[in-house]
């Protein structure tokens, strides 16, 4: 990468950051708080439900990743280093479960300049 790309990125793109996912309640969780003027760019998802529940990512209220069926027991793991899906300026990201089961995982994501 040129110095000139390094100091673009450098001065855009936020330090790559992880946050859990652990939550048990149905409709939309929001799982990483946006400023203004930022969006989060997701690289990597992981996760398993409890029971059987349809998971759907959204930024505010925009469907970011459709939804998916998740089984008893079961998960998904995606990841990019150009990034999955990102959010509009200053729209959270959310996810957001059919049922009341516990679902737990993890993101990881920068905040990037909007």
């Amino acid at each position: 990468m040129s110095d000139q790309a390094n100091e673009f990125f450098r001065r855009t793109v936020s330090a790559q950051d992880f946050v859990a996912i652990d939550t048990a309640s149905s409709g939309d969780n929001v799982i990483v708080t946006v400023d203004a003027g930022k969006k989060a760019v997701v690289l990597s998802i992981f996760l398993i439900s409890s029971s059987d529940n349809t998971i759907i990512w959204k930024g505010g209220s925009t469907v970011l990743l459709g939804a998916a069926a998740v089984k008893e027991g079961g998960g998904y793991h995606v990841e990019s280093d150009y990034g999955i899906t990102e959010t509009a300026d200053g729209d959270d990201l959310i996810i957001n479960l059919s049922g009341a089961t516990q679902v737990g995982g993890g993101v990881t994501y920068v905040l990037a300049n909007a």
